[in-house]
């Protein structure tokens, strides 16, 4: 049942014994880009003590801007053929040793295609357009008004959540060989997807 096994391991990437990761992980992201850079007067809320008492290299907040592209969906999509529109979405992580290494792990996500898909929006109801996959994102550096949503901080379980989500989908830990991803707290980093890793979505 050799090829059972190939065609179960196209839609889970887990061995279905162990479930062990037995394949690089591959998602359903349209193309884009990703730019990651560092704001260092922007403190996320819940992190302020960390990233203002603590050692220089923590301080500020690093914002990613995910640039979608407009596109036609592909044949793992919902409705191959069906046009979506273009999108940009902007996210938060404070500048710790925690929010370095989920950094280097959300890049990897995105170089492979987990970040994003094409669905119905559950905010909106509306139909065939870029939508978030399954690893969530803090939208909002702090709370609006004293009141917190899921998109902001504060969230002390964040790291922990957001981790296990990678864990989830076979994404390497943060000190893994294959995420050769150094951040610097004086430099951005762009990413266009498909380039990191040699992955190129647009050819399936």
């Amino acid at each position: 049942h050799r090829e059972c096994l190939r065609e179960a391991l196209k839609f889970d990437p887990k061995c279905p014994i162990c479930r062990t990761i037995s394949t690089e992980p591959i998602g359903k992201c349209p193309s884009g880009r990703m730019e990651i850079g560092l704001d260092p007067d922007l403190l996320c809320e819940g992190f302020e003590e960390e990233q203002q008492h603590g050692r220089d290299d923590n301080m500020g907040t690093w914002r990613i801007h995910y640039t979608i592209r407009a596109g036609t969906q592909k044949p793992y999509h919902d409705n191959p053929g069906v046009e979506y529109s273009p999108t940009s979405r902007e996210a938060f992580v404070p500048n710790t040793e925690h929010g370095r290494r989920l950094l280097k792990r959300l890049t990897y996500a995105f170089s492979r295609g987990l970040t994003f898909t094409v669905g119905t929006s559950l905010t909106s109801g509306k139909e065939n357009v870029v939508v978030w996959a399954s690893i969530h994102h803090k939208t909002r550096p702090y709370s609006t008004n004293g009141v917190q949503n899921a998109h902001s901080f504060p969230d002390k379980g964040y790291f922990i959540n957001c981790n296990e989500e990678l864990d989830a989908l076979g994404v390497p830990q943060h000190d893994d060989p294959s995420l050769q991803i150094i951040f610097s707290t004086k430099c951005a980093t762009s990413i266009n997807f498909g380039s990191l890793f040699s992955t190129d979505y647009d050819k399936y």
